[in-house]
């Protein structure tokens, strides 16, 4: 009998074993595998923006014709006083002036106040007046000059220049960092780590695009002005070698009428040269009232440059803008979706 006891005892310690040893078998749950977040966020970039070229802006330069009718009196002095284009002048000036007020004024005109008006374009007052009226004068118009104004952008220019203002450190739209989720967890963590990396490589890439926007555009002003300062450069001397032009041609007509003096007599040579001295001094006012036309132009020339930089300028950051936070909402959307994730595996 004791032997079967003995058996009993035996089989049943074996059976505790075994029970034992398949229980610590059992295997131990595994935590879900985090999902590669990575791949989700691949393929969001932000997309590219090359700077816009700034529109021209465009000038036409001023311009000043002489009479003819003018350069024809002295051409026909010559021929005397019934030559058509003497008669047409002294009839003209005589609808003007006496001829007593003509030698009056012509005397007036001493190699004194013809230097200091070559020198400084003025008159005395009193002479200004009057040779002010001889040019407005309806008869006189025949002999006035033919002026073109400058024009920028096909805008006349005449008065002064007002320089425009523009922000050139405009700030751009900052966005807040998206929050992690309610709940973390390894899952939400990688998740939130994907988006970080991906957001922080679109922030460069919209840096990098918005020093290429600015810099397109800082290029853009210093051309304009290193432009504005050439132009200007240029007009005194263009100016002084026109007003050179117009004093050489009076002298040429006061000598052509003098040498014709005998022929047309006292009273029309005295008309004829008043209308060259008239005719000069208009010449000359004309001359230095383009002179501040096309320097306002060059600078109306520059703030137009520069307009135009500023419109192409907001327009690419305006651009930059829309497509960041059009791939933002994307980023966040992706990033929902990956909490989404790790809400389902009951991770978060």
């Amino acid at each position: 009998m004791k032997p079967r006891n003995h058996f009993k005892f035996l089989s049943l310690s074996l059976i505790l074993t075994l029970a034992v040893g398949l229980y610590n078998c059992k295997p131990t749950p595994s935590e879900p595998e985090i999902p590669k977040f990575e791949e989700d966020f691949k393929g969001v970039k932000l997309p590219d923006v090359t700077p816009t070229t700034p529109k021209a802006a465009t000038t036409t330069a001023a311009s000043i014709q002489t009479s003819t009718a003018v350069s024809g009196v002295a051409t026909a002095a010559a021929a005397g006083p019934s030559a058509p284009a003497i008669v047409s002048a002294t009839t003209n000036m005589q609808k003007i002036v006496s001829a007593t007020e003509a030698a009056e004024l012509v005397a007036a005109f001493t190699p004194a106040v013809i230097s200091n008006l070559q020198t400084t374009g003025a008159l005395p007052a009193d002479l200004s007046i009057k040779v002010n009226a001889i040019a407005s004068n309806p008869a006189f118009a025949a002999y006035l000059p033919k002026v073109t104004l400058p024009t920028v952008d096909g805008k006349v220019v005449t008065g002064a220049v007002k320089e425009s203002t523009f922000d050139k450190n405009q700030p751009l739209i900052t966005f807040p960092n998206y929050s992690v989720a309610a709940i973390t967890s390894p899952c939400t963590d990688a998740a939130q780590a994907a988006y970080n990396t991906k957001k922080a490589e679109i922030d460069a890439a919209r840096a990098t695009q918005v020093a290429s926007v600015t810099n397109t555009y800082t290029t853009a002003v210093t051309a304009a002005n290193a432009s504005g300062a050439s132009c200007s450069s240029a007009i005194p001397g263009k100016y002084a070698t026109l007003k050179t032009g117009a004093a050489t041609e009076l002298n040429a007509g006061l000598a052509a009428l003098l040498s014709a003096k005998a022929i047309l007599g006292e009273s029309n040579y005295n008309l004829l040269v008043l209308l060259y001295y008239s005719a000069y001094v208009t010449n000359l006012n004309a001359l230095s009232n383009l002179q501040t036309a096309e320097l306002n132009a060059c600078a109306t020339l520059v703030t137009a440059s520069i307009a135009n930089a500023a419109a192409a300028r907001d327009a690419d950051l305006a651009n930059i803008t829309v497509n960041y936070n059009s791939q933002m909402s994307t980023l966040q959307s992706i990033l929902t979706a990956g909490f989404q994730k790790c809400h389902d595996q009951g991770q978060g």
